[in-house]
């Protein structure tokens, strides 16, 4: 399958129709870091409040990134279907993100080569072992990198929702977080059904 560079303007299926602007407008990701957003302090209430904001826009930026290229490279119709569920997923909750953010003055990264540096790396890395890869091999290792970030997120809403005081934002984040719960179990029951139990024993060349 050679090499892909992670696209957010990417050519679709037409069966697929037509990503949501949001998503047509990121850049792509680039190697090196502009000007990348610090990560959010998490003590006090008012910084837990801006995390949660931060988080959910640095999440929504990773699973898009990811989704298109799994709308790309895979050739399973559900995974792609999957991918590009979770697009809309998060293009759909951007309006709402961006008006809780500017009620609080909160400046949050629009495309991933403004998010937090480490977070950035991360993706770079991912995106480089998940383009080696092709075919059954591609679907599970991106159901699996999805289905951690999913995890990670809902673990880190729980622990700064704890802390934050904004009802908006909390009502937000939590209506947020049961939709990615179920996502997670999509993922699970997709990579069951798209990566055989015999294959996954299998030993690997």
């Amino acid at each position: 399958m050679g090499k892909r560079r992670l696209a957010f303007v990417c050519a679709l299926a037409l069966s697929c129709g037509p990503l949501p602007a949001f998503a047509q407008a990121l850049p792509p990701l680039q190697a090196e870091p502009q000007s990348p957003t610090p990560q959010a302090q998490t003590l006090p209430a008012e910084d837990a409040d801006t995390g949660l904001l931060r988080l959910t826009a640095e999440y929504g930026i990773r699973q898009i990134a990811l989704a298109q290229l799994a709308m790309q490279a895979s050739t399973n119709p559900r995974v792609v279907e999957y991918a590009r569920q979770i697009i809309l997923f998060h293009t759909g909750i951007h309006g709402s993100l961006s008006e809780l953010a500017s009620q609080k003055g909160v400046t949050l990264p629009q495309s991933p080569n403004t998010i937090a540096s480490e977070a950035r790396t991360s993706l770079l890395e991912l995106n480089g072992r998940l383009s080696a890869l092709n075919g059954m091999r591609f679907d599970e290792a991106y159901l699996d990198a999805t289905g951690g970030d999913h995890r990670a997120f809902v673990e880190a809403c729980e622990r700064l929702g704890a802390a934050g005081n904004d009802f908006k934002i909390k009502a937000f984040t939590t209506s947020n977080k049961i939709k990615v719960q179920t996502q997670i179990a999509q993922a699970s029951a997709l990579a069951r059904t798209v990566v055989p139990t015999a294959a996954k024993t299998a030993p690997r060349k």
